[in-house]
């Protein structure tokens, strides 16, 4: 995966030889500059970035005090100090850092500490998805909650403000509306293919393409019609997956 990258320092050169070996690096793209800490938590809000190079000291807002705020606002980016000074990377550990640099940055240590990140979002992305994919979408039957495995959901779609869930044997009615559901669920498994339908990938048995107008056959036998704007987000999802069979 491309890893996005956000630099934030007030020292024109160093920000300069860091963003020079970020654009040679093809693991990496760089997304935003900062000069200071307000204008860093702006840039981490806008553009999400997932590894942050954060000086420490910075006007107004030094680097710890950056990440402190970074963390309280629940933005998760693998973090790198960048310091004058080795003693700082005590405080960097007790944030939740993932690595310091030490300057003037050596090449081998910017490659090492990428080489860290790289290795930290793969595990969190792992985790995730595993999380997610343990985890039961809770449906109301009467005055009882039902788990439903998300292996067992065939589809999901919308029924005005809340959603029907589609499994091999019936249907769900779940109170909240079908953006909620969908985000409850793994996005390695589902797939948004209409405004108004979600579909499990694993139980799509085979794909419909008449005269451009496409739809998914389920497990199930129902068929789900894909949104004219989502057809090619849909169409390239699918090479990659083994299993539907196409006219």
């Amino acid at each position: 995966m491309t890893i996005r990258v956000l630099i934030a320092d007030d020292e024109p050169l160093a920000r300069d030889l860091l963003a020079q070996w970020v654009r040679r690096d093809p693991r990496l793209r760089l997304v935003g500059q900062a000069v200071d800490g307000e204008e860093t938590l702006d840039m981490l809000e806008r553009f999400q970035p997932q590894l942050l190079f954060l000086d420490i000291q910075m006007p107004g807002l030094d680097g710890v005090e950056t990440l402190r705020r970074v963390r309280a606002r629940g933005l998760k980016p693998y973090v790198v100090f960048v310091t004058a000074w080795d003693q700082h990377a005590v405080k960097a550990y007790d944030l939740e850092a993932g690595d310091y640099l030490v300057k003037p940055v050596r090449k081998e240590r910017f490659a090492a500490a990428v080489a860290r990140c790289q290795h930290a979002l793969a595990e969190r992305e792992c985790f995730e998805a595993t999380r997610q994919q343990q985890s039961p979408l809770l449906v109301r039957e009467g005055d009882r909650l039902t788990p439903l495995a998300p292996g067992a959901i065939i589809w999901v779609e919308a029924a005005s403000q809340y959603a029907r869930v589609h499994t091999a044997n019936t249907g769900h009615l779940v109170s909240r509306p079908l953006a909620d559901v969908s985000s409850e669920l793994p996005e390695s498994q589902f797939l948004r293919v209409h405004r108004s339908a979600l579909v499990n990938i694993d139980h799509i048995r085979h794909l419909h393409n008449r005269r451009g107008a496409v739809a998914l056959e389920m497990s199930n036998g129902a068929r789900v019609p894909v949104a004219r704007s989502r057809r090619k987000q849909v169409l390239e999802r699918l090479q990659h997956c083994p299993g539907p069979t196409h006219d």
